[in-house]
């Protein structure tokens, strides 16, 4: 660490910030200023920071904007940004000069040793750099984290998207189980940006909500398909966990798993589809380790050969190279089920949200109208109706509020059967 960027630390770090925000950004910005690092925009960026801070899932629906990016300036170096969660899922990532890891704030983590870990982690890797432009593609409320990264990065622009959503969806009075935003709050929320997004309503899916901020600033997009990236190396071990596949048989990626254990669909009745389906067919378990004793749950109630229970076995590219080698994956709503999609696989999945949900303010709380799968032929089962306390109206939640497999239950094993049968025609 050079002079320069110590004497900008040690600034940073004694600027308490448990009193007046806006204060503690004033004198932050103008330690930046100091320091050359908030310096004129010309537009001519040598270096550009993409952060997102979430899940694997939420990343794979990143994968085309951050492509998209790259074609926008073919000869600047792009740092990405991601969780610990998802960075085996970019680090190979085409598209990007450098792949860093930073954790949001984590358990028991006050402000002030969140900002002194954000400066730490800025001044280790970022400052150095210079950044012309930081992109934030994270939609919602909850996003600010990645807000704060960008101020404390340097970058001269940071881009990202209005977070007070309930401004934007909600009339007046119409949504009393929900408090509006203070004022107060929705302007701190956007003291971090120089630029702010807002979103038209008839954009809901996340990919295009991602792509349009790049519209928004005056970059062109192309293409809006998404992307999986693996080695050589990771098919060949995934061609070994599979068997090489003898026979020539149909393979079968099944995502049992899930972060939520309402979108989980319960072994047993994955077990009777799968018994169900005609044809040579093997199975791939998948999942992370906290579905370990459900894959082997379900070894025992499906044919000895017909099912390889990887869950917990695989790292997270083994797993996306054993789905890379299937012919469609069927599963819950998880980050397995956008990597399938990304590499063209067909899709079944099985959702937690009714039909009877889907229309109170999807743009906001319909997994079924954000998530769905993108850029494949797919088949999205869901029950019918929300059940028990599930169904009352205007619910905070438009999916299922259950800690366990609750309105998913619903879904028959023969829908299961018959959509695989249709996509494989």
């Amino acid at each position: 660490m050079d002079n320069d960027t110590r004497s900008l630390l040690n600034e940073i770090e004694n600027i308490p910030i448990d009193g007046d925000m806006a204060e503690c950004l004033s004198r932050m910005e103008s330690a930046f200023s100091r320091h050359g690092y908030r310096a004129t925009f010309d537009g001519d960026t040598e270096e550009i920071a993409i952060i997102r801070l979430d899940a694997m899932g939420d990343m794979t629906l990143t994968t085309g904007f951050i492509r998209e990016v790259r074609k926008n300036f073919p000869r600047m170096r792009i740092t990405l940004i991601v969780s610990p969660a998802a960075y085996s899922l970019v680090e190979l990532c085409p598209y990007a000069n450098e792949v860093l890891s930073f954790s949001p704030p984590m358990n028991g983590e006050d402000l002030n040793q969140f900002w002194r870990r954000a400066a730490d982690f800025c001044a280790e890797h970022l400052w150095r750099k210079h950044l012309s432009l930081a992109l934030c593609p994270q939609w919602g409320d909850t996003k600010t984290v990645t807000f704060m990264l960008s101020f404390m990065s340097g970058a001269i622009v940071r881009v990202g998207f209005e977070q007070c959503i309930e401004e934007m969806y909600l009339p007046d009075g119409s949504f009393p189980e929900k408090e509006r935003t203070p004022q107060q709050t929705k302007d701190m929320l956007n003291a971090w940006l120089t630029h702010i997004i807002v979103t038209p309503k008839d954009l809901i899916h996340e990919v295009d909500r991602c792509l349009f901020m790049l519209t928004s600033i005056g970059l062109s997009v192309t293409d809006k398909s998404t992307e999986a990236w693996l080695s050589h190396d990771e098919i060949q071990r995934a061609k070994k966990l599979t068997g090489n596949n003898p026979g020539n048989k149909k393979i079968i990626s099944l995502g049992i798993g899930s972060s939520k254990k309402n979108c989980r669909y319960p072994v047993e009745k994955y077990a009777a589809a799968i018994n169900a389906i005609k044809g040579d067919i093997l199975i791939l378990a998948l999942g992370g380790d906290d579905v370990r004793d459900d894959a082997a749950k379900l070894a025992k109630l499906i044919p000895a050969g017909k099912i390889i229970p990887l869950a917990g076995k695989a790292t997270v590219r083994e797993t996306m190279a054993a789905i890379s080698l299937s012919d469609i994956y069927i599963g819950n709503d998880t980050g397995l089920m956008h990597m399938a999609a990304a590499m063209g696989k067909p899709v079944v999945e099985l959702l937690m949200e009714a039909k009877d949900k889907e229309n109170f303010l999807p743009e906001i709380y319909s997994s079924y109208k954000r998530f769905h799968p993108w850029g494949t032929r797919s088949i999205v089962l869901r029950p019918e109706h929300a059940m028990g306390e599930c169904a009352r109206p205007n619910l905070a939640a438009a999916g299922c509020i259950a800690n366990e497999p609750h309105c998913i239950t619903q879904i028959d094993p023969a829908e299961i059967v018959r959509a695989y049968d249709e996509l494989m025609r």
